[in-house]
């Protein structure tokens, strides 16, 4: 037998199987190869625990956090932005501006699966202390009552409540109004429960939320026009 004869019928021999063989080192190659350059992208609820007691937070911080991952093709796209979390803590912070970091190895991901980005790589939260005040409330009215009749006197139950906000902003309230009672065209006093029109600030808590107005009517005399 020639060589070159012996040659053709080696590589000739089970040439099915063998292209088969290719074709899957081929497809392995890719699989392996993806596996191993796949990059993906995540936003990641960030999480503020910890507040101190007596403090609040006054500027707005971002609910997520962008995240790059590397690692396997199958594992990235089995893997929930609901199995991730960044947790801060804030036990530690102060008054006034605090800078946090966050660092790769602060989220927890499955094994084989490497974070590569974080997006902020830190976050600012801004505290303030929060204070309790007595204000006083002052009842507002719109209109007029029937012809005939005026208002003799309102009264508000209680007198002032307590409010807790932010102490810098709490300072500059003088009083706190209620919304508008309308008395167009009445003829007789009443007592209501109204509510408390809060100026656009941080407040926390304000106690008690409503209070009772009451207004009393006189009836002008004969003749008089009451101006």
């Amino acid at each position: 037998m020639s060589l070159s004869k012996a040659v053709r019928d080696l590589v000739l021999k089970n040439i099915t199987l063998k292209i088969l063989a290719l074709i899957f080192a081929v497809v392995l190659w890719f699989f392996v190869v993806g596996e191993k350059g796949t990059e993906i992208g995540f936003l990641v609820p960030l999480e503020l625990k910890g507040i101190p007691e007596g403090y609040v937070i006054t500027n707005d911080v971002k609910n997520f956090v962008e995240v790059r991952l590397s690692g396997p093709r199958t594992l990235l796209t089995s893997l929930s932005p609901g199995e991730m979390r960044i947790s801060v803590d804030l036990s530690r912070a102060r008054e006034g501006k605090n800078t946090f970091r966050i660092l790769p190895d602060d989220i927890k991901v499955p094994r084989g699966i490497k974070v590569t980005t974080v997006r902020p790589d830190s976050i600012t939260v801004v505290l303030a202390r929060l204070v309790t005040r007595e204000i006083p409330v002052e009842a507002v009215v719109r209109g007029v009552p029937s012809r005939g009749f005026r208002v003799k006197e309102v009264t508000v139950r209680p007198e002032k409540v307590s409010v807790t906000g932010i102490g810098r902003e709490l300072r500059r309230i003088r009083k706190i109004k209620t919304h508008p009672v309308d008395i167009r065209g009445i003829q007789e006093g009443f007592t209501r429960e109204v509510t408390l029109e809060l100026p656009p600030l941080n407040i926390v808590r304000v106690n008690p939320d409503t209070v009772e107005v009451t207004l009393i009517l006189e009836r002008m005399e004969e003749g008089r026009d009451g101006k």
